[in-house]
């Protein structure tokens, strides 16, 4: 048996939309949009921990920007593709509302946004645990979300949508993703498992995917 790394989370994160476990739905929403190159310039993604939410959000900002794209299929290997997995690329920002979710964590953002991009690049702002952004946080986005700068996308993720307030929520097209069926569960898990030359008994496997209760 191989040594099992510390993170198969991070591991094996889907690097292209065909990866991603489920979520036909989803995939059907936004794969040609972004290949048009007219994506939503305000998405709430909703839905359980574990099912794809900020992994689609980080393809969405790495596919937008890919020197092969757009597409929700970015090469990797490009200098923008590298820049947005390394979390360096200067026009994606990450903000983890459960710890940075204030009022100057937006400030901060809001200035941001009076920046131009670049002729065939965009600003991608990801805010991951969403509903962890306090009520005046919350109402300061409402600003850019009323009216997004050119070449932005806003994506705010989230388990809890009903601790965004009524008016965020409606400013931005909500895509609702679903907890996984147990066949989804359970073709992952044996990906993982002949990739990490893991043997498991057929009835530990099924114990997993019972536990696991739609999430990856």
């Amino acid at each position: 048996m191989k040594g099992v790394p510390k993170d198969l989370a991070g591991a094996y994160r889907p690097q292209t939309l065909a990866d991603l476990a489920g979520q036909a739905t989803v995939k059907q929403l936004l794969e040609p949009r972004v290949a048009a190159g007219t994506p939503p310039q305000a998405l709430l993604f909703s839905g359980p921990r574990g099912v794809g939410k900020t992994t689609v959000a980080t393809l969405l900002a790495a596919g937008l920007n890919c020197e092969e794209g757009p597409s929700l299929t970015p090469c990797g290997k490009c200098r923008s593709c590298r820049a947005v997995a390394e979390g360096r690329h200067e026009f994606v920002r990450v903000i983890n509302a459960g710890a940075e979710g204030g009022m100057d964590t937006v400030r901060d953002l809001i200035v941001e946004l009076r920046t131009p991009v670049p002729t065939g690049t965009w600003r991608v702002i990801v805010v991951d645990e969403g509903q962890g952004l306090t009520q005046p946080a919350q109402t300061a986005f409402l600003v850019p979300l009323e009216s997004p700068p050119a070449q932005t996308v806003l994506v705010f993720c989230t388990t809890h949508p009903q601790g965004l307030s009524a008016p965020l929520r409606s400013r931005c097209e909500q895509v609702v993703f679903g907890a996984l069926a147990p066949e989804e569960v359970r073709q992952r898990l044996l990906e993982v498992m002949a990739a990490e030359e893991i043997e498991l008994q057929p009835a530990t496997v099924e114990a997993i995917v019972s536990r696991a209760d739609g999430c990856l």
